[in-house]
């Protein structure tokens, strides 16, 4: 255990056990304190909770992946439904296009990867069944650098 220098009020204060400690990776802390003086965004995240009131049309849903949110998600819709992804990376970080392994359940009708690492993507629910969404996103700034990590959304498709 390091040393804690002594307080003003009396002896020095124990540090917390390494177990309690709470760490993230600096490229984390940085992407979700953004800019100094900028305002934290509001998300219009979807994810588990369903829309946000007035965010999309009524067959349409909106799903924001923020960095630091869990790497699995889940979502049910009715068939018919489009789904509207968007994943926002850390910084440094990049994605790769959405992907659906199975079209006839959920299909991407489009997608894309903006210079900055942000993925968007449109899955229309086309028939009921499971359907697990991928992408992956790696660090750009040193290709032995951090692992690639995946992300993937589990969206069900009700008749």
């Amino acid at each position: 255990m390091r040393p804690v220098p002594p307080s003003a009020d009396g002896p020095p204060a124990a540090a917390p056990p390494r177990s309690q400690q709470w760490h993230s990776p600096p490229e984390l802390q940085a992407a979700v304190a953004g800019p100094a003086g900028a305002t934290p965004p509001t998300p219009a995240v979807i994810g588990q909770n369903g829309p946000a009131a007035g965010s999309c049309p009524d067959d349409s849903v909106s799903f924001v992946h923020h960095p630091g949110d869990p790497w699995s998600a889940e979502m049910s819709v009715a068939v018919g439904a489009r789904v509207r992804i968007t994943l926002l990376p850390a910084r440094g970080y990049r994605w790769t296009a959405v992907q659906s392994p199975d079209p006839a359940v959920g299909a991407v009708t489009s997608s894309a990867v903006e210079p900055g690492g942000t993925a968007t993507a449109t899955i229309h629910a086309i028939g009921a069944g499971t359907v697990i969404l991928r992408a992956t996103t790696a660090f750009t700034g040193d290709p032995f650098g951090p692992p690639t990590r995946l992300w993937q959304l589990t969206l069900r498709v009700s008749p």
